[in-house]
Parts: structure tokens; C-alpha cells; sequence
């Protein structure tokens, strides 16, 4: 009899509870509408929901290759993973919600079988416009890779062609044509060229070419030029990078100081040598003033001409490498930024890409307010929440400095992330563990906390003599996570087909 009515009751009941979670397969997560297949453990009060995590959660360092591959408008985001070191993978269709995929690179050359260290990713101007991968490897030598089904959307599996050069340099760039290497834009039968590269060293920034023109740089040979770029430190320079602004003829040459952070010059490249403009002073022009920033990648996006900037944000001890899989998130990237020229001609400014304000909830916030706090004092925004945009214009008598306090825990009030500054204006993106302020005067600096289940207070601040103030114009959004889609994590390609 039980054993009847259990078949009779128990098993249409399951189909009806299948049928409800297919029909209406999201949950409520921090006040947002998260889908039941994300992974992610938003118990988790450190867990950010819309800076990048890959999945499963491992280490993961430097941004490598992010792209826009015009055939197909997926932007492809490519990362250093695991211990050794492979290539993790995902893919957007807007640079703030994503795919996981499986991991690109894997270690399997004699060249790289110690680990698949930094590079970058160029979209060649061939007909099936090549998607070309420039890697670096723990043996110090260089090497190239592309798809292996080209019509592959995601381009999923990668193809090893050759090394193309060994030398005692990392993190290569994109190739451009030394004819015109102040375009990345496609310039169809463009004829044989010399493609150029830079890599890091110890001496600094160096450019390596192809040998002679030629109508790809796949399987030409390649040749050192020299070196462009440097300084006196005596610290190894990871991470070069050397582009134009979209819209202008400024160069920018950066690199990543270990231990000090991403460091940039403005000048001008001729195709053989930078010039940096007069009047730098190298030591304080950072993407971010936070040494933990670092390993930055940026990209030339052909579908909004615009200049978009990755950083690693190193939260958590290097691993060992016979350290096992760590289980819990290792470490993020920032959001994507934009960078721009800033008013003086000189500097940079970089700021969030305009796409993160589509997961501002549309309702609720707190908007529009004019507000007033007293230098030394503090005033409670009555809204809460460990995901934030909040956006502010500032007037202030005096040298006093005004700011917002965020992630304050209502169980101890002196734990919090506090943002103060002397400019006009500031935005601070709150993401749990994360918080990213970016100042009027082009200056962005990033924050770490370990905030609990409890730590969701916001209030703005004044500080200076008694007689001075702040005078605030205010925006808050609540933000949601991003959609996160792990389906083809583990799905390969047959045939040319997806599967």
C-alpha cells in the first residue's frame, strides 16, 4: 500500500516541483533575481557579484588577451588559472554579464608545460580574420596559438602553431603593422607589412618585429629591435603595453612594477622608438594608486572605439605550485574601465564602462538629495546595501576633505571602507569584498574589506576645522549580480559544430 501510494503521489508531485523550477528557474539574491544555475554562494558575504570570478572557483591573476572579435560580437576574456598556470576562458556580448567556458590553454607543449604565462589576443585582417593568441611560457619562450574551428563562436579549442622567439622576457602584446601602428582598426588587403610586438624585461620595455614584410605574422621569423621604454629600478617590467588613445595621436607605454603597481607614460611612437612628453613624473602616474591593481591588460574595442582596461585586483598569497586546488575564489578583476586623455593633455582617467549601469536596479535607490554634513561629522544615507553605485557631485568650504563611508557593520561602526577627497566629484562602486572609487581629477584608487552579512551601512562624511563643510548633490543605485552562465564550461566542439 505505501509503496502505491508513494508511485501514485510522490512521483507526480516531483514532476510538478521540475516543472515549477524549470517555469521559474530564478532565486532571490541580495534583493536580485539570480538564476538557479549560477554557482556562485552569495551566503558568502566577501563574494563579489559583479566583478569577474571564474568558475570553479581557483586562483586566478593577470588579465590576458581580452578582445572583441567582430565576427560574432563576443568579447573574449582570457586569464591567468590554476597552479601551474593555464588560460581560463569566458566570453560577453556586453563586457558585464558572462560565459564560462573551458579553459583555453592547457599546457600542452614541450614549450609550455611549466605554465602558459601572460600575452594578449589580435584579431588579424585576413578572411576568416584570425583570432591570433601571443603567449609567454615558463621556459621564456614565445609562442602563438589560434582556433582550432574558427567558426566556433566561442572559439573553445586553441591550436599551438610555433614558438617565435626565447628570450628572458615576458607578457607580450598585440601585433599591429609597424606602417601604421597607430590604427587597430582592420585594413583589408592592406599587402605584406613588418608586425610589431613589445615584451617586458628587466631592462625595460623592448620592441621585437618581424623580420621582413609579410602577409601574416604567423609563421614569419622575428627579430629584436631594442628597447623603448625604462627606468633605474632594477625591477623586472611585467606586463608592457603600448597603444594610442581612440581619437587622438597620444601614445600611452605602460608596465607593471611587482610589489608597486601599474605605472604609465603619454608620448608619441613612431614605429621604432617612444617619446615621452615632458613634464611626467613617472613615479605617481598609475591606473590606480592601489599596488594591489596590477598585471593590467587593456584593449582597442572596434564596436565602440574606445580604449577598455582590465586589472587584476590581488586580494589572497601567491599559491606554491604544488599548492592542490584552493576550492574558494582566488582574487578577481576589476570592472572594465575606460581610458581617456584627461583635460591636461598628459594624464589618463579611467572609469567604469558605461554598460555596468545596466545592473542598477530600477527601482528604489536614493536620488537627487542635496545634503550638508559639518566638518567631523558623519550623516546616515537611509538606504543600505554591500552592492552599490553611488555617484556624487561635492562643494566644500575651506581644505576640508568629504567623502562616504560604505559597508559600515551596524554591529561595529568602525569597521567600514572609508572614500575621501578633495575634487569636485566621486563615484565608488561597492561590490561586497570590493570597493573602486574614482575621483574628479581622473585618479582611481581600489579598496579591500572583509565585510559580514552585517556590513551594509552607508554615510557621508566631512573632515577639516569646525567652521567648514560639505555640500552634496547624491546618487545611490543598489546593483544586482551579473548573469553568469556556466552550460558550456565543460562543452566542446565536433566537427565544427557546437555540441
Amino acid at each position: 500500500f505505501w509503496l502505491k501510494a508513494l508511485v501514485a503521489y510522490a512521483w507526480p508531485l516531483y514532476d510538478i516541483m521540475r516543472l515549477v523550477t524549470l517555469l521559474v528557474p530564478l532565486v532571490l539574491v541580495r534583493g536580485c533575481q539570480v538564476h538557479t544555475a549560477d554557482p556562485r554562494n552569495f551566503s558568502d558575504p566577501t563574494l563579489p557579484g559583479f566583478h569577474f570570478v571564474p568558475w570553479p572557483f581557483d586562483w586566478m591573476n593577470d588579465p590576458n588577451g581580452p578582445v572583441y572579435d567582430p565576427t560574432t560580437g563576443l568579447y573574449h576574456l582570457f586569464y591567468q588559472y590554476k597552479t601551474p598556470r593555464e588560460w581560463g576562458h569566458a566570453v560577453s556580448s556586453d563586457l558585464v554579464n558572462w560565459a564560462q567556458l573551458q579553459e583555453a590553454l592547457t599546457r600542452q607543449a614541450w614549450y609550455d608545460e611549466g605554465g602558459d604565462y601572460s600575452g594578449s589576443a589580435t584579431v588579424l585582417c585576413d578572411e576568416q580574420r584570425t583570432m591570433m593568441l601571443t603567449v609567454s611560457s615558463s621556459t621564456e619562450y614565445m609562442f602563438l596559438t589560434v582556433p582550432r574551428v574558427r567558426s566556433d563562436p566561442y572559439l573553445r579549442e586553441w591550436s599551438y602553431v610555433k614558438p617565435i622567439f626565447q628570450v628572458a622576457a615576458r607578457d607580450p602584446t598585440e601585433v599591429w603593422r609597424r606602417s601604421d601602428p597607430g590604427s587597430f582598426e582592420c585594413v583589408p588587403d592592406a599587402g605584406p607589412d613588418v608586425y610589431q610586438l613589445v615584451v617586458g624585461t628587466l631592462n625595460g620595455t623592448v620592441l621585437w618585429q618581424t623580420s621582413e614584410p609579410v602577409a601574416s605574422p604567423l609563421n614569419a621569423d622575428w627579430i629584436e629591435v631594442g628597447v623603448i621604454n625604462h627606468d633605474d629600478t632594477g625591477i623586472f617590467w611585467e606586463c608592457p603595453d603600448l597603444f594610442v588613445l581612440p581619437g587622438t595621436t597620444t601614445w600611452v607605454s605602460k608596465h607593471s612594477l611587482i610589489g608597486y603597481g601599474d605605472f604609465y607614460q603619454t608620448g608619441t611612437f613612431d614605429g621604432f622608438s617612444f617619446t615621452a612628453q615632458d613634464g611626467q613624473d613617472f613615479e605617481k602616474q598609475m591606473y590606480d594608486t592601489n599596488p594591489s591593481f596590477y598585471a593590467s591588460k587593456s584593449f582597442y574595442d572596434a564596436a565602440k572605439h574606445r580604449r577598455v582596461l582590465w586589472g587584476w585586483l590581488k586580494m589572497n598569497p601567491w599559491p606554491s605550485d604544488d599548492e592542490p586546488d584552493v576550492g574558494g575564489w582566488q582574487n578577481t578583476q576589476t570592472v572594465p574601465r575606460t581610458i581617456t586623455l584627461a583635460e591636461d593633455g598628459v594624464t589618463l582617467k579611467t572609469w567604469p564602462i558605461e554598460e555596468i549601469e545596466s545592473l542598477r536596479k530600477e527601482t528604489g535607490g536614493f536620488h537627487g538629495r542635496n545634503l550638508t554634513v559639518a566638518a567631523g561629522n558623519e550623516l546616515w544615507i537611509p538606504l543600505s546595501g554591500a552592492m552599490l553605485d553611488i555617484e556624487m557631485n561635492i562643494q566644500t568650504t575651506g581644505d576640508n576633505l568629504c567623502g562616504v563611508r560604505v559597508l559600515v557593520d551596524s554591529e561595529d561602526p568602525s569597521s567600514h571602507v572609508e572614500v575621501l577627497t578633495a575634487t569636485s566629484s566621486l563615484r565608488v562602486l561597492v561590490d561586497a569584498s570590493i570597493v573602486e572609487a574614482f575621483f574628479g581629477d581622473g585618479l582611481a584608487t581600489t579598496f579591500f574589506s572583509s565585510p559580514k552579512a552585517t556590513s551594509t551601512g552607508v554615510s557621508l562624511v566631512a573632515s577639516g576645522t569646525s567652521d567648514a563643510f560639505c555640500a552634496f548633490t547624491v546618487d545611490v543605485w543598489e546593483m544586482c549580480p551579473f548573469t553568469f552562465d556556466v552550460s558550456l564550461a565543460r562543452k566542446s566542439v565536433t566537427e565544427g559544430q557546437l555540441v
